[in-house]
């Protein structure tokens, strides 16, 4: 039984077993079962989806078949008949029949390719090469028949065409020959002035270059119509060899009688400006002669200088006579030919009169030099013959003296010696009244050498005299002693000719000869007094006196009176010789500058009053200019008239008030002469750069008119498709260009109305001009469309089918993004709010500053991805936002730092309702932003009301400003003005009020005209805001690090650390300058985009960048300082 139950329990087992096999076998049994229902229900589905796609394959591709073997058939049969019209346009019609199908025949060929391309992933290999084989054959087929059709209508249609261009441009050629010999060849040949006589040399020099450069287009114009007249009917080719023989005729005849008028002319001018160089020449050399005659007057007495100065003249007087005579001949020839003859008969006439005036006058100076020369030399010797014989006698009477030998010892001797005395002085007076009588030039001044040799021989003979009186004994001691004290006494009561009172020369003059007269009587008493004092101290120590000690006292006092008075009448002489010359210098001085003072400022009022601005603008410019010059160099002299009024005050007493009066009204009519001359200068400057901007725009303009009628030209060579697309954006642009146009208007309006009629006369003609030109591309155009419709009715009546939409950004993207950036709008917000919030950490603020540049980028990414206007405004207005308010919190955090401790309450209250208010015009700008449709005018008149509600708390605000000005002085200018804003709304609201549908029209033209190819610019004006925004962000950075401690604290001493930083900071503000110049070079373009309310805002945002840059620039410079 053990064994039984054995065996039972385990063939339990082995059938346990065969059944899990069993079951195991079964299930992959089925599992591959259903691996192999499901291949084959793909295969079924792919074997399906493949004959349908071979079902469209041989549809399409019978239908290019069809196609091509009609259009072969065609090709064969067809002949070209360049002879007769309607043949022509027969075959032209049928051949666009086929240029037409062209595009269907594409379309089959592209899905041909589209099914290939989707056959080609199957495991077919068979089927994909059948397919490839036969669309091989379609397509090489296909090609080669579309490129015969296009060539042969090309070539059908050129001839044509090219004989039409060709006849316009003979005949534009003609009348430009026409106009040409009317404004270049048709004026009279009379100029009397050097302004007309250049301006005509310029505009004929102009000429020749404007047909010079017209020689290429003929050349090219010719070998055009030699080449067409192959190819066109013998009717045609007479016809235009006649036109064109008598276009290069005319062009011939022009070419040379502008280039015969232009030598005619510059051989004028050249014959002038000759003349004008050898007049120049002459009156430098009469000048010169002038200037010999003036010195000569003032020579020193004296044989060698007066031969030195007749010398001179003489040299001066060798000057050759050929330069007189080529300004006669050239005159001549000038005054013959009836050219500038009023003005050159009036240049020679005054030059003809000076030169025989000088030259009279030289003549006759050098005669009187001649006669004075011969005079001084006998003159001369006879003073030296009678220094000699004084100096003889004086020799003998002082060894007379020496040897006390008297008279008495020697009576004839004595009676020869006064014999010879009275001689000399017979002599010496004689030459005086000869000195006086002949030599009016030689006197007795200090600063003639005739006046102190005389002077020297008069002391001589005096010491002589008094020696031959010591010789007769001194028998008339006392009454000697009392006249020399009587002649100091009189000087002494003489002495108040000395006190100066007045500055002016005629005055001091007398007093000065006054005192000469003094000085000549103390000179003339001097050796008689000294004389007396010597034969005095004698008698008294010889005792021959009987008080000797009243005699020592008396002749002790004569000799302190004669010093006392010696040393004042000296001291008041050289005074007086002082006062006298600085007052002849300062008067002279004075007298000039104000009369050319007087002179210059009728000149400036004359030429400022005059109605209008000045027919050559650069000319009057640098008259200014120069005038500013000459007022600099007139300043100096002004510093010397000041300092020669010091001199004469410290000699003169009481004449501080006279001379400082006088300096005041020399300063003070310099002064108005400079701020009149500044202010005509800066007007003139104001007028150029205006006009320099009307010329920019009218260029802009009138160069995209050019390119647009050259495209416009060319535009029939195009396909339909593509013509009807550059038509469309044609009037996209025409539309820009006209609000351009209507802008350029009222700024020459503006300029003709403000600047006179030398204005009108050079703006009107460009502006008629440029009206006329868009007004015929308008017509070009509007022809170019009616040509189109013409052609092709159907197309134009159901209009063109809409373009697909590309690289478009999903919903979701900008539904998230603008999400994101309206809480980035609204924490910022908070923050300007509520200032306590403003983050004072570096780190912290650059991160924020990186957030935002990173959101202002994606945010631009995502405007070039979407095509949704609506999206892109709104998106596009609220990054601006978004720079405005972080520049906002960046300000204020600088603010903060600037005010840190010592800020009046009243301030901060005040920037608290200031940030508020401004916040509030954020507000009402965003929202008259969208409610600036037609839909929206109710909401519109509410903001309005709105906006006239908060007016008195504006009016407020600007009083509380006002009488807080002293801290916005303290702070430095406001990021953001209260004033600016508030006009800039107001502006706002006056444009929609006027035109509210204006701003989205001009936006659409914006948008259309900027993604054209016909536009320079690619800036949009929120695109040129936010360079604009980026770059007051980075100077408010570098005025952030300009703030820091170590470039602030007086007593920082890491001084390496301060040099780093001012390095950085120059390398920042470098970036920055070359940043500001690309914002200045594209504003034009920017400008052009720009409605009425974006120009206000660009040009304040522009005014804020221009203070904000000039602030950091100084901050700089004074800590590198």
């Amino acid at each position: 039984m053990d064994k039984l139950t054995a065996e039972t329990e385990s063939m339990g087992e082995e059938l346990m077993s065969s059944q899990n096999t069993y079951n195991l076998e079964l299930e992959a049994i089925q599992t591959r079962w259903r691996r192999l229902m499901t291949k084959l229900q793909g295969d079924c589905q792919m074997l399906e989806d493949t004959i349908s796609k071979l079902q469209q394959f041989q549809k399409h591709a019978d239908a290019v078949e069809a196609w091509v073997d009609n259009a072969e058939t065609f090709l064969s049969k067809e002949t070209i008949t360049s002879g007769k019209k309607e043949e022509f346009w027969q075959q032209v019609e049928q051949r666009m029949t086929f240029v037409k199908e062209i595009q269907n025949v594409e379309s089959n060929l592209t899905s041909m390719n589209e099914i290939h391309e989707s056959l080609k992933k199957q495991p077919m290999i068979a089927i994909s090469n059948s397919v490839i084989s036969r669309m091989v054959d379609c397509h090489t087929r296909f090609e080669s028949v579309s490129n015969q059709i296009m060539s042969q209508q090309a070539r059908l249609s050129e001839g044509y065409e090219k004989t039409l261009n060709l006849k316009k441009d003979l005949v534009e050629m003609r009348e430009w020959t026409m106009q040409a010999e009317e404004e270049y060849l048709e004026k009279d040949f009379e100029y009397k002035s050097p302004e007309e006589l250049e301006t005509a040399l310029e505009e004929m020099k102009r000429a020749k270059e404007e047909v010079l450069q017209k020689e290429v287009r003929v050349k090219i114009l010719k070998d055009n119509i030699n080449s067409v007249l192959k190819k066109v009917p013998p009717s045609d080719q007479e016809q235009m060899s006649r036109d064109l023989n008598a276009m290069m005729e005319n062009y011939k005849r022009l070419c040379d009688r502008i280039e015969r008028k232009y030598l005619t002319l510059k051989e004028v001018w050249s014959c002038w400006c000759e003349l004008l160089h050898y007049l120049d020449i002459e009156n430098n050399w009469l000048k010169n002669l002038e200037e010999m005659l003036y010195t000569t007057e003032n020579i020193p007495d004296g044989a060698e200088a007066v031969s030195e100065a007749l010398e001179s003249l003489e040299s001066v007087l060798r000057h050759p006579a050929d330069n007189r005579t080529q300004i006669r001949e050239l005159g001549q020839t000038l005054i013959d030919g009836g050219i500038l003859d009023e003005l050159i008969s009036e240049k020679l006439e005054v030059f003809n009169a000076r030169y025989e005036e000088l030259s009279h006058q030289a003549v006759n100076k050098q005669i009187s030099l001649e006669q004075h020369l011969q005079m001084s030399q006998e003159n001369e010797q006879r003073i030296h013959d009678l220094q000699e014989s004084l100096g003889l006698l004086d020799k003998q009477l002082t060894l007379y003296l020496t040897d006390r030998i008297d008279a008495l010892q020697m009576p004839q001797e004595a009676q020869k010696i006064k014999t010879d005395i009275a001689a000399y002085e017979a002599s010496l007076e004689e030459m005086k009244m000869k000195n006086m009588r002949g030599l009016p030039f030689l006197d007795s001044k200090p600063h003639s050498r005739g006046g102190p040799q005389l002077d020297l021989l008069q002391r001589k003979l005096r010491e002589v005299s008094t020696k031959f009186q010591l010789f007769q004994k001194p028998a008339n001691f006392e009454q000697r002693m009392l006249d020399c004290k009587h002649v100091l006494d009189s000087v002494r009561t003489e002495l108040h000719v000395l006190d100066m009172r007045s500055v002016e020369p005629e005055e001091i003059q007398p007093q000065l000869d006054n005192c000469m007269k003094l000085y000549k009587t103390l000179s003339e008493v001097k050796l008689e007094v000294e004389t007396v004092i010597k034969t005095g101290r004698q008698i008294v120590q010889k005792q021959q006196t009987d008080n000797p000690k009243l005699m020592d006292e008396q002749l002790t006092a004569l000799k302190l009176l004669y010093n006392e008075m010696g040393a004042q009448v000296t001291e008041g002489k050289q005074d007086l010789e002082k006062a006298l010359h600085l007052s002849h210098k300062w008067k002279k001085e004075a007298k000039s500058f104000s009369e050319w003072l007087t002179a210059k400022e009728d000149e400036v009022i004359q030429r400022s009053s005059s109605s209008g601005m000045p027919a050559n603008l650069d000319s009057e410019i640098k008259w200014t200019r120069q005038i500013l010059k000459e007022l600099e160099v007139k300043k100096t002299e002004l510093g010397n008239i000041t300092e020669n009024s010091a001199a004469l005050q410290s000699l003169i007493e009481g004449s501080s008030h006279v001379l400082e009066d006088k300096v005041c009204t020399l300063n003070a009519a310099w002064n108005k002469v400079h701020t009149l001359t500044q202010g005509w200068g800066d007007k003139l400057l104001d007028y150029q750069k205006q006009m320099e901007g009307f010329d920019q725009n009218v260029a802009h303009i009138s160069t995209w008119l050019y390119q647009t009628e050259i495209l416009l030209d060319e535009i029939a060579k195009k396909p339909d498709c593509e013509r009807e697309e550059i038509l469309k954006r044609f009037q996209f642009e025409l539309d820009g260009i006209s609000l351009q146009v209507d802008d350029i208007h009222d700024q020459a309006v503006s300029l003709m109305k403000n600047n006179g009629t030398m204005c009108r006369e050079v703006v009107e003609p460009k502006l008629i001009e440029l009206n006329r030109n868009v007004e015929r591309v308008s017509q070009h155009i509007k022809s170019a469309k009616m040509e189109a419709a013409i052609k092709d009715p159907a197309r134009h009546e159901n209009g063109s089918s809409p373009g697909m939409d590309t690289n478009q950004v999903s919903s979701i993207n900008l539904d998230r993004f603008e999400a994101e950036l309206q809480n980035k709008l609204e924490d910022l917000e908070r923050r300007l709010q509520c200032s306590e919030e403003i983050q004072d950490d570096d780190e912290k603020v650059d991160e924020e500053e990186a957030d935002v540049e990173e959101m202002l980028q994606e945010g631009e990414r995502l405007l070039q991805l979407t095509d949704n206007d609506r999206k892109q405004k709104q998106i596009r207005k609220k990054l601006i936002l978004l720079q405005t308010k972080h520049a906002s919190v960046k300000a204020t955090k600088l603010m903060q730092k600037e005010q840190v401790g010592g800020q009046s309450p009243r301030w901060l209250q005040y920037k608290r309702e200031e940030n508020k208010f401004l916040q509030w015009l954020d507000d009402i700008e965003q929202q008259l932003f969208t409610a600036s449709s037609s839909e929206d005018q109710k909401r519109l008149q509410e903001l309005t009301q709105d906006f006239e509600q908060r007016r008195e708390d504006f009016n407020v605000l600007t009083q509380k400003a006002q009488d807080l000005i002293q801290y916005r002085a303290s702070s430095g200018q406001d990021p953001i003005n209260v004033e600016k804003r508030w006009c800039q709304i107001e502006t706002l609201f006056s444009n929609y009020q006027t035109h509210p549908l204006k701003r989205p029209e001009v936006q659409v033209i914006i948008a259309h005209y900027a993604t054209s190819a016909g536009m320079t610019s690619q800036y949009f004006p929120s695109d040129y805001l936010l360079a604009v925004n980026k770059a007051l962000l980075a100077l408010t950075d570098v005025e952030l690090v300009l703030n820091a401690p170590e470039l602030n604290n007086g007593k920082y001493e890491d001084f390496s650390r301060q040099e780093d930083s001012l390095k950085n900071i120059k390398d920042m503000l470098e970036k920055l300058g070359d940043q500001i110049e690309d914002i200045h070079e594209n504003q034009p373009d920017a400008l052009l985009e720009a409605s009425a309310a974006d120009v206000v805002q660009i040009g304040d945002t522009l005014t804020q960048l221009h203070a904000q840059w000039d602030r950091v620039n100084r901050m700089y410079n004074d800590r590198k300082r």
